[in-house]
């Protein structure tokens, strides 16, 4: 019987380990089941304040407005279910989950107690933004924050270093019809009616 206990709590340990472990992201395809040339779907790893961070980058055409999503926490990373609340912003933007320092796959035991702040935080969003700009060859980012995320762009909005972003921000004041909603899902409702002045 504790045998049969311990088998099963690893098991458990196991699939919770892997479950947020994404190693990649499916292509983007139509509904006949075709990649849609012009697409872009990869997750990857950069430098960003001088340790290894990642970011998913899914989108139907290149040339759509990049939105760059702030995560929640400190902590509160994205990347591993992302994928089930952006499908209809992917038609529109070049959609960015980025894993901040310490959350998620950008997590290592390496990462110095010390860089854990808000300056850091933002000097690392304006990497992001400066690296997603140059590769996609655009001038602006559109930001979407939640919660912790709102406040980094709120921050980012006051720092001189950077260039004029718009940005939508979710929080946790939720009404009683959002309690079965998750931010991620408020977030894209926002940013659907700033694509289509429709929420």
């Amino acid at each position: 019987m504790i045998q049969k206990l311990y088998a099963l709590l690893l098991l458990v340990i196991s699939i919770l380990i892997t479950s947020g472990c994404v190693s990649g992201t499916p292509q983007i395809r139509d509904d006949q089941g075709n990649l849609i040339p012009g697409s872009i779907a990869t997750l990857e790893e950069i430098e960003i304040g001088g340790i290894g961070q990642y970011l998913l980058i899914r989108g139907e055409q290149t040339g759509n407005p990049v939105l760059l999503f702030l995560h929640g926490g400190p902590g509160y990373p994205q990347i591993a279910f992302a994928r089930k609340y952006q499908r209809e912003l992917e038609k529109d933007f070049v959609v960015v989950q980025w894993d901040q320092r310490g959350a998620g796959k950008s997590y290592s035991q390496d990462i110095h107690e010390d860089s854990m702040n808000r300056e850091q935080f933002v000097l690392d969003t304006l990497e992001v933004t400066a690296y997603l700009k140059k590769r996609f060859s655009v001038e602006r980012i559109v930001l979407a924050g939640h919660s912790w995320g709102s406040e980094l762009g709120i921050r980012l909005s006051h720092e001189p270093r950077r260039s004029s972003m718009p940005m939508s921000a979710s929080d946790r004041s939720y009404t009683p019809n959002d309690r079965k909603r998750s931010p991620m899902s408020m977030s894209c409702s926002r940013l659907s009616w700033m694509r289509t002045g429709e929420l």
